[in-house]
């Protein structure tokens, strides 16, 4: 079962005589691919150690890897390619990111970006080549901060974007974090102030000393988005856009009322958390 964000069911189904485990999701999407395009043939090659679709494999450990290949993705020489862009490792939130759009601003062209909660580098990069002129992107885990930056120098954007590894707050100080994490649930990764690393804690107010034109702050943190809208919001408001990810939905009223002050806002409810859109009035 994976917690937070996407709350899913891990199923273990057979391809041929060989048993997998995947998210519920990827079985479902799967179905209704292979009802509407011919897939020849779906066998599991256990030396490669991958699924095998027609000609295209999917290794077993790439999790969303079928999610990914219905949407376009293929995997080839170690990387997943997708049009003009490629990641060395496939999490749902980068097609969520190129495949649904969650994240296209029409104005974002030339503008600066604070992107809070990095990921793999996804919305990062996909800001990037959506013409930002600068991006900053913001990542706790030092795991995640290597990914963002190999698949930064992979999508020839490392000039554009700016890596801290740090984590978000309404107050400066420090927190621990793992040195290590599992890549393919980093997505729910909320900070308990354990492991073996100490990294800073910083505000808004220190990312924007080196923010010259704040547009757009984009935030999926996991829970950071309450305690800077609500204590750090002379920050915030300095913005002409927001995008975040709402991980209380019992205070999502509360947060609304307090953007509503300068912000025109639209939220949309998803299956545990909402996904809000703020422009300047």
């Amino acid at each position: 079962m994976f917690k937070g964000k996407y709350s899913e069911k891990l199923i273990k189904t057979r391809i041929g005589n060989y048993a997998v485990t995947l998210p519920l999701s990827a079985i479902r999407e799967f179905l209704l691919y292979a009802g509407k395009n011919k897939v020849e043939k779906i066998y599991v090659d256990s030396d490669e150690k991958s699924i095998i679709i027609n000609s295209d494999k999917i290794p077993l450990n790439e999790i969303w890897g079928i999610g990914a290949y219905v949407r376009g993705w293929r995997y080839k020489d170690g990387l997943w390619f997708y049009k003009d862009v490629k990641f060395k490792h496939m999490i749902f939130t980068i097609y969520e990111t190129f495949n649904d759009q969650e994240y296209y601003d029409l104005g974002i062209k030339g503008r600066e970006v604070v992107d809070v909660g990095g990921g793999v580098g996804d919305t990062a990069i996909y800001f990037a080549k959506n013409g930002a002129s600068k991006v900053i992107t913001v990542e706790p885990l030092p795991v995640l901060v290597k990914e963002i930056e190999e698949n930064l120098k992979l999508n020839d954007v490392t000039d554009q974007v700016v890596v801290i590894n740090a984590a978000l707050g309404s107050s400066k100080g420090k927190i621990h974090v793992p040195l290590n994490y599992d890549i393919y649930h980093s997505f729910s990764y909320k900070s308990d102030n354990k492991g073996e690393i100490e990294i800073e804690k910083i505000t808004l107010g220190d990312i924007l000393k080196i923010v010259s034109d704040p547009y757009l702050l984009k935030m999926d943190c996991e829970g950071c988005e309450y305690d800077v809208i609500m204590n750090d919001y002379e920050n915030v408001k300095k913005f002409e856009k927001l995008v975040f990810e709402f991980h209380f939905p019992k205070k999502v009223n509360e947060i609304l009322n307090q953007l509503s002050r300068d912000f025109e806002c639209i939220p949309r409810k998803g299956k545990v958390t909402y996904l809000i859109k703020c422009t300047k009035k």
